[in-house]
């Protein structure tokens, strides 16, 4: 049973299990953000709502409603600049998004002139990688309330998304993980099959890309779980699998300079391979980091499965460059039972004496100089769960880890000290499947109406997703109630006048009885209160008894005859 999230952190349902999420904002489209997120229920012919769905929230609260912390202040603001985009991806569930935003669309076309920013979504869904295009206005615009029940349709048609490429990779390669390159030509994308295939994006046009399989890297004996490109070099990416290993790749490595000095992903360019002839050799590997599920402070696990695991016994869910640089990663790896583990990787540069004869001319004196190769040291590992880890994700800013366990518990951590600075615990009540921590550490859209920063969107196949926020509460001043003000007064008066329209007829009905009651009591008890010389308890007797109620030896009928 999942734990109630304490406010300001938040749920909200879904219609669908989530099976992959990213949430996305760059500075060329702030303050607005996209959150993405698909699952399904299932792949069953009748279809079981198997959809990606894409909330765009864009705009920022106007003067008269920043201030204000009344829920119905910020719902309607939220309506307003939020708009919901749905795909049906069929019998098959998308399990990978990621998206990538150009400043102008790709295109060589002149007639095309919008300087708005171009919106782009990468889908795996089965076999296949899916390109979508997601129409938007840059000058959509809050408008008066007299205008937006007309506005709100017109709104909701500026955003669509379009399939505008696809690609089918080979049979059983089941797509795991997709991602974009640094320059938004290429993506990744992590197979079930263990393969790391490569493909070229080539615009067309603004609403057509030709898909084109470039590279098959392999060396992973399992299903790859994570991939992720270099945040600056387009020929560097990295990928972690279930064979306890994290690769770091480089396009522009050719095997005759795969022992030298300049594997750091310089610059080099790859021959073109044709589709039917890609590069299936493991000849782009730069390094594969061994990753370990114990405490190497500790003592020496006597375990074999945890000393030295084979295949599948160590699952490396998650992998990230820890800079913009790539000098820094960081994986996460635990087995299928107990707890999970961070290693911190640093690209280090290490000396080597050369071997006599290499790297000499004919002729020329034998050289003593060392050359140099770069290389992954691990400099820390350290447990950061008591449960595998299933999900992993780094705040845009490169200051937060966001991490998901089996357990359902969501942990934040900082990258400074690598401790815990906040964490939620049962938040899901099934495996946490998908994570998304900030992706920039800047304002944005609809955090102006709420006061609060959110940290992480956690999701799980429980049907809702979870805001997570460090703060403990909105940093929105409540406004003080007024009865005389329009949203409390009004409303209290509204409401007091109404329950006396309908109260009314009774009202006068009990004001009728009491005056008739009032009236036969001083026709009948008027002479004897006379009579007894104004004697009070006399005519209390004669109310009670004669007017209001008969006592039961009076005489007269007591029974109807029969």
């Amino acid at each position: 049973m999942p734990v109630l999230l304490q406010p300001p952190s938040r749920t909200q349902p879904t219609a669908i299990p989530i099976f992959a999420l990213k949430w996305y904002s760059h500075p060329s489209i702030l303050p607005m953000h996209i959150l993405a997120y698909a699952g399904g229920g299932g792949s069953a012919k009748t279809g079981i709502g198997n959809t990606v769905n894409i909330q765009i929230t864009n705009g920022a609260a106007t003067a008269d409603t920043a201030g204000s912390s009344t829920s119905d202040d910020v719902v309607s603001s939220q309506n307003k600049n939020h708009a919901t985009i749905t795909i049906d991806t069929g019998v098959e569930i998308a399990v990978a998004l990621d998206i990538m935003v150009q400043q102008r669309p790709p295109t060589t076309n002149a007639s095309s002139s919008s300087s708005k920013p171009a919106i782009y979504l990468a889908v795996g869904i089965g076999n296949f990688v899916k390109v979508y295009f997601i129409q938007t206005s840059a000058t959509a615009t809050r408008v008066d309330y007299q205008e937006e029940q007309q506005q709100q349709q017109q709104e909701q048609q500026k955003y669509e998304a379009v399939e505008i490429g696809s690609l089918e990779l080979p049979e059983s390669s089941g797509v795991n993980t997709v991602g974009w390159n640094s320059i938004g030509d290429a993506l990744v994308a992590g197979c079930e099959n263990g393969t790391v295939c490569i493909v070229s994006v080539k615009f067309e046009n603004e609403m057509l890309v030709r898909l084109e399989r470039i590279h098959e890297l392999k060396g992973h004996i399992r299903a790859v779980c994570c991939c992720v490109y270099h945040p600056r070099n387009p020929l560097v990416l990295m990928s972690s699998a279930k064979d306890g290993t994290c690769r770091i790749w480089n396009l522009g490595m050719v095997p005759s300079n795969m022992d030298n000095g300049d594997n750091n992903g310089g610059g080099g360019s790859d021959d073109d391979d044709d589709d039917d002839d890609v590069d299936n050799r493991d000849n782009k590997c730069m390094e594969a980091l061994q990753c370990r599920i114990y405490d190497p402070n500790g003592p020496k696990p006597k375990a074999a499965n945890v000393l030295n695991p084979k295949p599948g016994q160590c699952l490396v869910r998650g992998c990230a460059f820890g800079d913009l640089d790539g000098r820094v990663v960081y994986t996460v790896q635990s087995g299928r039972k107990g707890g999970a583990f961070l290693s911190v990787w640093k690209l280090i540069r290490r000396a080597v004496a050369m071997e006599q004869g290499e790297g000499q001319q004919q002729g020329s004196q034998p050289s003593s100089s060392p050359r140099f190769v770069f290389e992954f040291k691990e400099t820390m590992r350290k447990q950061v769960s008591n449960f595998p880890v299933s999900a992993m994700s780094l705040s845009g800013d490169y200051s937060t880890l966001a991490l998901g366990d089996t357990n359902g518990c969501i942990t934040l951590l900082s990258t400074d000290t690598f401790h815990k600075i906040k964490s939620w615990e049962c938040a899901h009540d099934l495996p946490v499947t998908c994570i998304a921590a900030r992706p920039l550490p800047l304002l944005l859209s609809g955090e102006d109406l709420t006061g609060v920063r959110v940290d992480a969107i956690s999701a799980s196949a429980d049907n809702r997703l979870c805001y997570l926020t460090r703060q403990k509460k909105s940093t929105l001043r409540k406004k003080k109630k007024n009865k005389n003000t329009l949203h409390g007064g009004e409303k209290v008066k509204k409401q007091n006048w109404s329950m006396f329209i309908v109260l009314y007829p009774i009202h006068l009905m009990v004001f009728a009885m009491i005056v008739y009651a009032i009236k036969v009591s001083f026709d009948v008890c008027h002479e004897d209160y006379v009579e007894s010389q104004y004697d009070w308890m006399a005519v209390k007797e004669c109310v009670l008894h004669t007017v209001l109620w008969a006592t039961s030896d009076r005489p007269g009928i007591a029974f109807l005859p029969h």
